[in-house]
């Protein structure tokens, strides 16, 4: 890892880290606060609340000023030191507009979104707690992303980038739109049980639900 600092002598330091052997990630830790940009979606921790780094706050409401100014800071330090991640093929730079959750299920045990491609398990994507968390896996969405994406070292946007552009997943992924890239939706008459309160079971939903796996109450 190398390290390097900005502004050492304020209270507003910030120290660059970066992953120089593989180019994977970078991060920017300055007072209670860590951004890490990596080949997925960026992170942002509050160090104060969450010294073990277990919550991604990158994005909500009360973060998203220093988030930006982090990012911004962390940008001019991976140009300016020649970060290797800045030489990775594609960066999201901004979260993805559709982007399925990364935890467990809330409301389904021992599930993630990633299992809904399994046809097991994808009845569960018929109901709102499911598939308002996993958007992506439940083809509930396709969206353009706001912001920028990286590259190979040049930020763009989803109106700016090109037909070779798209052939690059993580691109497709954040421009899905403008890449011609949406999945088939699932039209809205065949939800099932989409009131928080209620669950209603159909016989596929009962085998993706079948045993100790489902909460048994409503999505």
């Amino acid at each position: 890892e190398d390290e390097f600092d900005n502004f050492p002598d304020t209270e507003s330091q910030t120290r660059f880290i970066s992953d120089s052997q593989q180019g994977k990630w970078a991060s920017a830790v300055r007072n209670s606060f860590k951004l890490v940009l990596s080949k997925g979606e960026p992170w942002l921790f509050d160090l104060s609340a969450d010294p073990q780094e277990l919550y991604n706050v990158y994005g909500h409401t009360n973060y998203t000023e220093v988030g930006e100014e982090m990012k911004q800071d962390l940008s001019y330090a991976m140009h300016q030191h020649s970060f290797p991640l800045t030489e990775s093929d594609v960066v999201f730079w901004n979260k993805p507009a559709c982007w399925d959750t990364r935890d467990q299920l809330s409301m389904w045990k021992k599930r993630v979104c990633a299992e809904l491609a399994d046809p097991r398990y994808s009845p569960g994507c018929q109901f709102r707690h499911i598939y308002e968390q996993c958007p992506v896996a439940c083809k509930r969405c396709c969206e353009d992303s706001e912001g920028h994406i990286l590259i190979k070292g040049e930020l763009k946007s989803c109106n700016t980038v090109t037909d070779n552009d798209c052939d690059m997943g993580k691109v497709s992924i954040f421009c899905p739109v403008t890449c011609n890239a949406c999945p088939g939706q699932r039209p809205d008459d065949e939800l099932v049980g989409t009131d928080d309160d209620e669950f209603v079971e159909t016989d596929d939903a009962q085998d993706a639900t079948d045993g100790d796996d489902y909460g048994g109450v409503a999505p």
